[in-house]
């Protein structure tokens, strides 16, 4: 059985990456920032499998506005489709 977890900015329990198959519980968005080169980048997505629970990155080299310009920042709002009262 899926226990849930209390998140701060997600207004109900969210339902952990690890309880993927269970609709039954609300879903936790995760994007990630970061200030990397694109061949380091691609690497640690690869590597660590990162695509499989992550839904969006928002990187340096591709948007070329480093942390912590309040920019980039922006830019992972923007995609997360998030307000920003709802983000930790």
């Amino acid at each position: 059985m899926a226990s849930s977890v209390r998140r701060a900015g997600c207004g109900s329990s969210c339902r952990p990456r690890s309880h993927i198959g269970d609709t039954t519980l609300p879903r936790l968005k995760i994007a990630v920032v970061s200030n990397e080169g694109r061949e380091l980048n691609a690497y640690r997505i690869r590597k660590f499998k990162l695509d499989g629970f992550v839904d969006s990155f928002v990187s340096s080299c591709f948007v070329h506005v480093r942390k912590p310009d309040e920019d980039i920042y922006r830019l992972a709002l923007d995609t997360a489709q998030a307000k920003p009262e709802r983000v930790v």
